[in-house]
């Protein structure tokens, strides 16, 4: 019996402890739950939300705060574990109490417009794994206690407006993955730590103002980096003399960072690498032949180094290859015939070198989904081969600046895709046999075509009637001193969305055409330096949007249209060296005007007083007229004029301002 009693009263003591302790086990969770609320008001409290965002309505104490939008718990404690407000629009600052959500492992506030400091108590969430504050207006410096935040993996501060050094303690976060701080306004150096955090996979730093170089040695403690980014950083210094310790790289973006060496001769390690991006550095020596090794390789930019020798025919080799860029270097010697096999590029550009021979035949089945070739300022020659047109998909066509020769292939009409084609400056002719430029019939056929550039070449054809047949979309038709024979034909006012028409410098004659009227977009019409004669009609003042109208060195006679005052955004008017007439009164209120030349004609007449109209003017020549009376007063209004020349009216001289020789 005694022990009966005995037991008993251990039973109590043990049922009324068990009692206890869960009685203080709930009041501590609703003390540390309210904890969590208070937090999330406090965060509401400093940020503006417009008036229909459920935040509004939906964060108020009359519900759970585990069911508050963007509010995730822990089914056991019921204790916040993920806030995600990404794409909310909200403004404000971050609460510092922020930190008091002990068991938060996910932070997701980007793409806001959250701006200040972000607070130093976020080193208190010890348990955050996803720190992402991507686009926002965050400021001043990246708090070193984040350094705390041990179990971090996630570090994305992409787009915002962080300032000062990288905190050196970002290397005591043992478990970062992902490092993203670009596009922001960092200084300093890079912290040599970060590159033995043997756990990153991510590092993306690009478009700071980092400098200090990096160390050869980037790759020795980085075994499972798949992305290096340092891009738009005046980093400096010396090329990693070898990569090939970062056996999973997959993309290196060293854009624009100033350094100076080769390029690894072993670059080619790097078997799973995907995008090598090298632009606008100082690099020099050749293109390593390993580069053939890189079967992965989808992405090659090269752009604006010092880089010399050829192209090696094993680029051929990368049969992945989607985009190939090696434009402004020093290469010389031919184009590998078998660079026209990469049946997955889509762009291809060799541009501003000094490449010769021939562009290489294209098979039926090469390039089939090129949407660009650039081989503009080289030193090509030969004739632009017909089976281009087997690139069917290109939409640019970029080959000026060389010294192509021969008929332009009337194939290109084939390339129904294509925007843009620059021809210009080149040695490129018409059909012998043929009186029109046929090859501007063929191009009918490209129905996207905006930019259509053939200028500078002995072309020495007329324009057909369907030239009026080009693409709806044409904006700009350019075709500078090319031996141009004929008269503008009126079909050309059916290119409504022209923007730019230039046939300067040829040997055009008869009279412009009233359908030019029709260009009701057209921004600037270059036709000077031709023998085109008559009036200037009055239908050109239908092209309200006209800023540059450029017509000296003509036959031009008549008096200059009076409705030419209505075309208020003209800002050039060259039509010296012609038979004009008069100035119309309202030619003096082209507020905008800042050229004009009206010199070598037969004007008469006299200056009025509203010449003060032309406020902007820079530049302005009537000299070697006709023009009588004395010279108003108010010319000496015109601040703007700069240089001189003379203004001869009878026996009275004025210094005026001139400058033609842009014009040429």
């Amino acid at each position: 019996m005694g022990n009966d009693f005995v037991i008993t009263i251990l039973v109590r003591l043990l049922l009324a402890h068990g009692f206890m302790t869960m009685s203080w086990s709930v009041i501590c969770s609703s003390a540390t739950n309210l904890t969590d609320q208070e937090a999330l008001l406090a965060f509401k409290s400093q940020i503006t939300f417009k008036s229909d965002d459920p935040l509004v309505s939906n964060w108020t104490t009359e519900a759970s705060f585990c069911s508050w939008v963007g509010v995730s718990c822990s089914s056991h404690r019921q204790r916040v574990t993920a806030l995600n407000l990404s794409f909310m629009g909200f403004q404000g600052t971050i609460s510092p109490y922020i930190g008091n959500l002990s068991f938060l492992t996910v932070l997701d506030l980007s793409n806001n417009s959250i701006h200040g400091q972000l607070p130093e108590t976020v080193g208190h969430l010890r348990r955050l794994r996803v720190i992402n504050l991507r686009s926002n207006n965050l400021e001043e410096k990246i708090p070193s206690s984040l350094s705390q935040c041990r179990r971090l993996q996630w570090l994305l501060l992409r787009s915002n407006r962080f300032q000062g050094n990288i905190p050196k303690e970002i290397a005591h976060l043992s478990h970062l993955e992902e490092l993203d701080l670009s596009e922001n306004y960092l200084t300093g150096t890079i912290p040599s730590t970060i590159f033995n955090m043997s756990t990153l996979k991510y590092i993306d730093l690009v478009v700071n103002n980092l400098s200090g170089g990096i160390p050869t040695t980037i790759c020795h403690k980085l075994p499972d980096l798949e992305v290096l980014c340092l891009s738009v950083n005046p980093l400096g210094g010396p090329f990693p003399a070898s990569l090939c310790n970062c056996t999973s790289i997959r993309r290196i973006s060293f854009n624009r960072n100033g350094f100076i060496g080769s390029i690894p001769a072993d670059i080619g390690c790097l078997s799973k690498l995907e995008g090598l991006r090298l632009a606008m550095n100082r690099l020099t020596g050749t293109i390593p032949l390993s580069l053939g090794n890189l079967s992965r390789l989808e992405i090659l930019d090269f752009m604006y180094n010092y880089l010399d020798g050829g192209i090696p025919q094993q680029v051929a080799q990368l049969s992945r290859m989607r985009r190939l860029r090696i434009a402004y270097n020093n290469l010389s010697g031919g184009i590998p015939e078998a660079i026209f096999n990469l049946t997955s590029a889509y762009a291809i550009s060799f541009m501003g070198n000094r490449l010769s021979g021939s562009i290489p035949e294209l098979t039926s089945l090469g390039l089939p989904k090129l949407n660009e070739l650039n081989l503009r300022d080289n030193r090509l020659n030969g004739k632009i081969p017909n089976s281009i047109s087997n690139a069917s998909r290109l939409t640019l066509l970029e080959l000026s600046n060389n010294l192509l020769n021969g008929p332009v292939p009337m194939s290109l009409g084939s390339l129904r895709f294509l925007r843009t084609l620059n021809l210009q400056r080149n040695q490129l002719s018409n059909d012998p046999s043929e009186r029109e430029l046929h090859f501007l019939s063929s191009l009918t056929g490209c129905r996207d075509l905006i930019n259509l550039i053939i200028g500078k070449n002995p072309i020495n054809g007329v324009l057909p009637k369907s030239i009026g047949n080009l693409s709806s979309s044409l904006e700009l038709f350019s075709a500078d001193a090319s031996q141009i024979k004929g008269s503008l034909p009126i079909t050309i006012g059916n290119l409504s969305n022209l923007l730019a028409l230039e046939l300067a410098g040829n040997d055009l004659i008869g009279t412009l055409p009233s359908s030019l009227g029709s260009l009701s977009r057209l921004q600037r019409l270059r036709l000077f330096i031709n023998k085109i004669e008559g009036p200037i009609p009055d239908e050109l003042c239908n092209l309200r949007y006209l800023g540059e109208l450029l017509l000296h060195e003509n036959k031009l006679s008549g008096p200059i249209p009076t409705c030419i005052g209505n075309l208020s955004t003209m800002q050039v008017i060259s039509l010296s060296s012609n038979a004009l007439k008069s100035i119309p009164p309202g030619m003096w209120n082209l507020n905008n005007l800042w050229f004009l030349n009206l010199s070598l004609n037969s004007i008469t007449g006299y200056l009025p007083p509203q010449i003060e109209n032309l406020k902007m003017a820079e530049t302005f020549d009537l000299s070697k007229n006709q023009l009588s009376g004395s010279i108003p007063g108010q010319i000496s209004n015109l601040k703007m004029l700069r240089r001189s020349t003379c203004l001869t009216m009878h026996s009275k001289v004025v210094f005026l301002m001139v400058s033609v020789s842009w014009l040429a």
